[in-house]
């Protein structure tokens, strides 16, 4: 099995990453019947220590935060996150690099011999694309011979994939509305499938939350006997903003931008230095310098290109772009242009209300079936300003730059699709292609 064949195999499965509508139970998101899956291939997360990534925005950023902080501290690190921009080998990572085409493959024929031999055959089953490759990214980690992992859930918490293992500590970003038609309507619905991921006597830690998701987390916690740790305005010491919106280290520019950014490293700092406390890791500043100066995201408030200033956001639903949209206000620009493309399945109403300040708006959809027809985004915006653009996001980035001056920034923004297909043509538009985090010392 080549690179190629691993991913259609994979996709041949349910892929909830990709369809409108699904039942979202214990019945079709059976937890048990994975972890037998996962214990019939070698308990593979049983070989490392855990820490669980939950939230509604920035938890890959924090995700890959709290990895770096650990490789720094002299430990492999193995890190899971979801979905992915341009390949899908960025979701399993080891200190930083990606997962090979060949141990991609070569696991993936593993658990397809096992899908085979125990589960009724290709594509049947009760597997999902999700579940193979959280498998598979575990099993790289303890190929690797990964000391630490950090798990980003996929959607929600209490049924992910995720939550089937045992974690050392758990944190959570901010908590907002988005997949409501999945997790429930209104927060406090929401909040409460984020806190299944809490276990008994576990650590954990969390960014301010809004008082309704606050509660849920503290009442979660407290039913099942343990605490969450809220950071306050304390937690940023150490952390501030320059005046293009990179985050400051001591005075020190970081790769990372905008105040979400400064909350998500805050989190990962706090994260860290509890779990050095508790298994002896170094925790001095020159580890957290190294942990954090080389730390990039990409897709999330990533600056690719210049004169114009081009910007990705991959943020999703009104919390996010209402986020990146104020930290794009606060940037110097003789006009400002938004490349927009979003998922059908969010509060399109709610996200089209937020463009006020840009300039000119482009229309794109992104190539995933879920994704919003153009004419749905056209209806809810001001047509004076507002161009639907054919080809996807890339052809309308080109067509913004077209229309742009050097002074001017372009923002590319409301889904991760669109940032994603942007990211894997950015050569062929003289952009950033880089898909690096971070890089063991």
């Amino acid at each position: 099995m080549d690179f190629a064949r691993a991913q259609a195999y994979l996709y041949s499965f349910a892929d909830y990453e990709r369809k409108d509508r699904f039942t979202y139970d214990t019945r079709t998101w059976n937890l048990v019947a994975f972890r037998k899956f996962l214990d019939e291939l070698g308990a593979p997360d049983g070989a490392f220590f855990i820490a669980h990534v939950a939230g509604t925005n920035g938890k890959g950023a924090a995700a890959a935060a709290l990895a770096a902080l650990l490789t720094a501290g002299g430990k492999k690190v193995g890190l899971y996150t979801s979905p992915h921009l341009a390949t899908i080998r960025e979701r399993a990572r080891v200190d930083g690099a990606m997962i090979p085409e060949a141990a991609f493959a070569r696991l993936t024929g593993k658990l397809k011999k096992l899908q085979e031999k125990s589960h009724h055959g290709a594509g049947g089953g009760y597997r999902t694309t999700f579940e193979l490759l959280t498998a598979l990214a575990l099993l790289h980690f303890a190929e690797k011979g990964a000391e630490w992992a950090v798990l980003e859930v996929g959607l929600g918490g209490r049924l992910d994939a995720t939550n089937v293992v045992e974690p050392e500590l758990c944190i959570f970003t901010r908590i907002a509305l988005d997949h409501e038609g999945v997790l429930g309507e209104g927060l406090d619905a929401v909040a409460r499938e984020k806190a299944g991921i809490l276990k008994p006597g576990v650590t954990a830690f969390s960014v301010q939350q809004d008082p309704v998701a606050r509660s849920v987390l503290e009442a979660r916690a407290a039913e099942v006997g343990t605490e969450v740790a809220f950071l306050d305005e304390g937690g940023l010491d150490g952390l501030g903003l320059d005046d293009e919106r990179r985050v400051l280290w001591n005075g020190g520019p970081l790769a990372l931008r905008g105040d979400f950014q400064r909350w998500n490293l805050s989190l990962a700092l706090a994260a860290f230095k509890s779990l050095a406390g508790r298994f002896g890791l170094p925790a001095d500043e020159n580890i957290f310098k190294h942990g954090l100066a080389g730390l990039r995201w990409p897709g999330r408030f990533e600056v690719v290109g210049e004169k114009p200033s081009v910007i990705l956001d991959g943020g999703h639903n009104p919390a996010a772009l209402a986020a990146i949209f104020d930290e794009i206000r606060r940037l110097p620009a003789e006009r400002r242009f938004l490349v927009l493309g979003v998922s059908a399945n969010k509060d399109l109403s709610g996200m089209c209300a937020l463009v006020g300040s840009f300039d000119r708006i482009f229309l794109t959809r992104a190539p995933n079936p879920r994704a919003a027809p153009v004419e749905a985004l056209a209806a809810l915006l001001p047509p004076e300003r507002t161009e639907a653009i054919p080809g996807g996001p890339a052809e309308a980035l080109k067509r913004a730059l077209e229309e742009s001056r050097p002074g001017d920034l372009i923002l590319v923004a409301g889904s991760l699709y669109v940032a994603g297909e942007v990211k894997a043509r950015a050569a062929e538009l003289g952009l950033d292609d880089s898909l690096e985090t971070w890089v063991a010392p």
